[in-house]
């Protein structure tokens, strides 16, 4: 995980200024429990805080987790907020959450794929609340991009996160798509670099980007999203 938390702290200013997509994931993920109104709330890979910006209600606790200080040190503080500077990857870092637990709701919008194990963090999630709320980005994710440049994807499949979310909770599981307008092709493969989303596109030499850049006929890129809701009925 090293490599991606020193990215997400390099471009901690930049993920702020382009995080539209992330508040428009954010807000489509808890808007469901609005009436539900859940009071102690865990949200992993917080960020700068766009799930807590998303939530309308009044709650007690909020938890917000994030690996990279300088992404924590954007996010919204009040008394009720707790920053945590933690890896949710870690088992041992788990245990700063303990004292936290439980939870009436675990979210994590648009962070766990950057998990290494995934089934581990869901485990460790099940020991803390029943009740989770996930949009995680899956194999579709650029898909134009990565049929003209025929390149692979590291992250996992919609099926495969499907999989691994049914077995540790009972939670309606959909599939959301998404485009991202870009006004010239050079700022597109700018947010390909520093998002770490593209996996092998990221790591691209200055040429080989050059070329893409000069090639590509499209100036957007499409996500796609599980997106995971436990009923609170």
């Amino acid at each position: 995980m090293s490599s991606v938390r020193r990215r997400f702290d390099d471009h901690a200013e930049n993920y702020a200024a382009l995080s539209d997509l992330q508040r428009r994931v954010a807000r489509e993920l808890v808007a469901p429990f609005r009436e539900a109104a859940p009071r102690r709330i865990l949200d992993l890979g917080a960020g700068a805080g766009a799930v807590f910006d998303a939530i309308e209600w009044q709650f007690d606790c909020f938890v917000a987790v994030d690996f990279s200080p300088k992404m924590l040190a954007l996010h919204p503080k009040n008394h009720r907020v707790t920053a945590i500077e933690a890896d949710f990857d870690s088992a041992i870092e788990w245990k700063k959450l303990e004292q936290f637990a439980p939870f009436d709701l675990i979210v994590s919008s648009s962070s766990l794929q950057w998990a290494s194990d995934l089934d581990a963090l869901f485990a460790r999630s099940a020991a803390m609340s029943d009740r989770v709320a996930f949009a995680i980005f899956t194999a579709g994710t650029f898909a134009s991009l990565r049929r003209e440049t025929k390149t692979a994807t590291r992250l996992r499949s919609f099926d495969e996160t499907k999989r691994l979310i049914a077995a540790r909770f009972t939670a309606a599981i959909e599939r959301s798509e998404y485009r991202l307008e870009f006004a010239t092709q050079r700022e597109l493969f700018g947010f390909i670099r520093s998002s770490g989303i593209g996996g092998g596109l990221s790591t691209l030499g200055i040429s080989a980007a050059r070329r893409l850049v000069e090639s590509y006929p499209h100036r957007f890129l499409e996500f796609e999203t599980i997106v995971a809701r436990s009923n609170f009925q």
